[in-house]
């Protein structure tokens, strides 16, 4: 039995859809969250922005490491604006910041999910701006 909240329908029971086009499974139940793998690799993973949870020890090393400038100090930890945060899609393989963090507080924010486009195309708008031609 699942637990409900007052105003808020249950969330759905993740089932195994049928694949996308080219690819094996789907694992997760929100479509908006899948990202496209060749086929064979077996998986969707889930695209989106990331987010610094309490297990931050504020230990500076992740705000330098991401090249969108998205992460920002908040009032106790370190936060990510997810305007900003691309997953590095555009400049790295893999998000820099959770390839430095030592205590591994860096997980996905189900809360903006985004598809590797979306964060493409987010990307391209950041630095279209830098691009621009000086005065």
């Amino acid at each position: 039995m699942a637990l409900r909240l007052p105003g808020r329908r249950p969330a759905p029971a993740m089932s195994m859809r049928p694949a996308p086009t080219g690819v094996d499974t789907v694992l997760s139940p929100c479509p908006l969250a899948w990202r496209r793998l060749p086929a064979g690799a077996g998986i969707i993973e889930p695209a989106m922005a990331l987010k610094i949870t309490d297990d931050c020890i504020n230990c500076d090393v992740c705000e330098p490491a991401c090249p969108n400038l998205a992460i920002f100090q908040g009032p106790e930890i370190y936060e990510i604006d997810p305007t900003r945060c691309t997953e590095c899609v555009g400049h790295f393989d893999e998000p820099q910041c959770r390839v430095v963090c030592p205590v591994d507080c860096i997980p996905l924010d189900l809360l903006h999910v985004e598809s590797r486009e979306q964060l493409l195309d987010k990307y391209h708008r950041l630095t279209a701006v830098a691009d621009l031609p000086a005065r």
